[in-house]
């Protein structure tokens, strides 16, 4: 967020107001009615590509989020989704913030949606399509050093069927 906002001379807060959420018709209007320079979900959509294609032409990286594999064409990521059960994600929640279980429930349904608005309005997808995956990991039945390793195997499986055909 702050090398978007770097690059494009404005403030974070203007950056972070985009980030993995839709704005409505009102809410955009009111924060463009606000905002420097009128830095806009394109501008942030432009900036944000550029970020992620740059960073990975410098070689191989890690991006969480951001609708990164929906960039890069699938041939040169391991697009991964991680998935819990909801009582779990909220238990996670709830431990991490040191949040009520109420809180933590909240939490989750906004956290859900912005990212399922946000994958939805910049890409015209759904999040939840595995189809847009090559992997699925439920963490709740793995650490998240399992979790990780098992991310790593598929990783090594992909690019190696690649460099072999």
């Amino acid at each position: 967020m702050e090398h978007i906002a770097t690059t494009k001379k404005v403030h974070v807060e203007a950056v972070e107001s985009l980030d993995e959420r839709a704005l409505g018709a009102v809410d955009g209007y009111l924060v463009n009615l606000f905002r420097e320079r009128n830095f806009d979900q394109g501008d942030y959509m432009q900036t944000l590509t550029r970020t992620i294609a740059s960073l990975w032409a410098h070689g191989s990286c890690v991006f969480i989020g951001r609708g990164a594999s929906h960039i890069i064409s699938r041939r040169y990521c391991l697009a991964v989704r991680t998935v819990a059960p909801w009582k779990h994600r909220v238990r996670r929640v709830e431990n991490l913030l040191k949040m009520t279980r109420e809180q933590a429930e909240a939490e989750v349904k906004r956290i859900d949606a912005e990212r399922e608005h946000f994958i939805h309005r910049l890409f015209k997808i759904g999040i939840e399509d595995p189809l847009s995956y090559d992997v699925t990991v439920n963490t709740a039945g793995f650490s998240t050093l399992a979790s990780a390793n098992l991310i790593i195997s598929a990783f090594q499986q992909k690019f190696a069927k690649q460099d072999e055909a």
